[in-house]
Parts: structure tokens; sequence; C-alpha cells
């Protein structure tokens, strides 16, 4: 679901790239405070596509704007991982279950692909590269449902998604995406698309729980 770059990068798109890495790896953290000039020395980049790139990642919900105030990192907090909770449920539910009715052999192939790195992933202690997997063992179907506008909306859902595994890291998240993963695989092998669908709504499910059950010392606090 990598709906930000369809073409050659402009200085706003490339700046954009590198602080949306920083910002999903952690490498920002959340809180972080901003400043422009800063910032556009470290990247080597003038102040103008900066701030453009600055207001774009504001946009996409990374970035915090306030009037009057500096800016910073988007905090992780338990409110918002509620929120984004529900919107990833209700955007990407309904696309998975149209989706997987039109996958094509090619389709599955790629699937079993995607499941097989996150495994590699998972036993080398690769975070980065086993949430891609899962990101893309996901978009596979949600790209066969067709819906170009669900597909580019969710693309910013799951981005900020991927940032709360890799920061709010717990085991249980990867071991239930696999669990899930190979249910959803031997559902499709089978033609069995309800059940596909529901094991990736019970995924979405224990997600939800596992970031509920964290304690409010594993948050950040959000802007007062």
């Amino acid at each position: 679901m990598n709906a930000h770059y369809n073409g050659p990068l402009t200085l706003r798109d490339a700046v954009a790239r590198q602080l949306r890495d920083e910002i999903v790896s952690g490498t920002l953290r959340p809180g972080s405070v901003i400043k422009d000039a800063e910032l556009a020395a470290r990247l080597g980049f003038s102040i103008t596509p900066v701030r453009e790139a600055l207001t774009q990642l504001a946009m996409e919900g990374l970035i915090e704007m306030p009037p009057n105030r500096a800016k910073r990192v988007a905090p992780l907090t338990r409110r918002t991982a509620a929120e984004l909770s529900v919107v990833m449920r209700l955007l990407s539910v309904p696309a998975f279950v149209e989706g997987v009715g039109r996958l094509t052999p090619e389709d599955l192939h790629a699937m079993r692909a995607a499941h097989a790195g996150m495994i590699a992933a998972i036993e080398r202690d690769d975070r980065r590269a086993a949430s891609l997997a899962g990101r893309t063992f996901a978009d596979i179907v949600i790209r066969a449902a067709g819906n170009h506008e669900i597909r580019r909306m969710l693309a910013m859902i799951v981005t900020r998604f991927e940032r709360l595994v890799l920061l709010r890291y717990q085991e249980s998240i990867a071991q239930t995406s696999l669990e899930m993963h190979t249910q959803i695989l031997a559902a499709l092998e089978r033609g069995d698309h309800a059940a596909a669908s529901a094991a990736y709504q019970e995924m979405l499910d224990r997600f939800r729980r596992t970031l509920e059950a964290l304690p409010d010392d594993a948050w950040d606090q959000a802007a007062s």
C-alpha cells in the first residue's frame, strides 16, 4: 500500500520520504521537536522543500504543527492507537473481503512469498523487513479489490500502523501475524473466502487487543 510515489521525486517528496522513514523507524523519536533550519542543514536541502515536506507529513499524521508552537514528531498515544485501529478496520476489511474473490494464481504465489519473507525476517529479528512483508501480504488482497481510493487512504494509515508496530513492538504481534497469515493462505488454497476474511479480521482484532493491554507508561503524553 505505497501510494506516495508514482513518478520522479520532487525535492519535497525526497525530503518527505527520508523524514517518513526516520519517523517510522524511530530515528526521529515521538515528540521530538522539529526546527526547520536545523533539519534543512542536516538533510542538505533548502528550507522551502523541508517546510513543504513537513506540511505533507502533518497531513499524514506523522508531524504535529500547532499554531504558535514548535513543530514536533507526533507522539504515540493510547487514544491515537485506538482510533487508528478503528479506521484501519473500517477501510481495510471491506476491501479485503472484496479482494479475496478476485485473487489470481499469481497473487497467491506472491502472498506465499511475502509470508515466507516475513518468517525469515522474524527469525533474524529484522522487524522492519517483517513489517514490510506483512504489509505486502495484505496489500496484494487490497489491490485485487480494485478500489484505488481506499488503497490510497490506507497507504497513510498503514504507515502509521507500521510505526506503532515497530516502536511498540510485542512478540505476540509477530506471532499473531504469522498464525493468521497461515490461516488465510490455507483458507484461500481451499477456496474458502469467508474463512480467509474472518482470519484477517481476527488479526486486526488481536492487534488492537495487544495495544489495549500495554501499560500507560508505554505511551507518550498527548499535546497539552
